[in-house]
C-alpha cells in the first residue's frame, strides 16, 4: 500500500509541475461536439446500457 500511495502522490506532483510549466488550459471542445449531436449521445447511452443488460442476462449466467 505504501508503494501505491507513493505512486499516486508522485503522479499528482508530476501533473502539477507539468501544468505549471506548460501553461495547460482546460478545453471543452468535446462537450461542444456532443451538444451538437444529442441523438448520437442518446443512442450511445442506450446502446451501452443494452449491452450491459445482455451481458448480465445471458453471458454471465453461462460462466457461473
Amino acid at each position: 500500500m505504501v508503494w501505491l500511495y507513493l505512486g499516486i502522490f508522485s503522479f499528482t506532483i508530476a501533473m502539477a509541475v507539468a501544468v505549471a510549466l506548460t501553461g495547460f488550459k482546460v478545453n471543452m471542445g468535446v462537450l461542444k461536439f456532443i451538444a451538437s449531436y444529442p441523438g448520437l449521445f442518446v443512442f450511445g447511452t442506450i446502446f451501452i446500457l443494452a449491452l450491459h443488460w445482455i451481458d448480465r442476462r445471458a453471458i454471465n449466467k453461462q460462466t457461473i
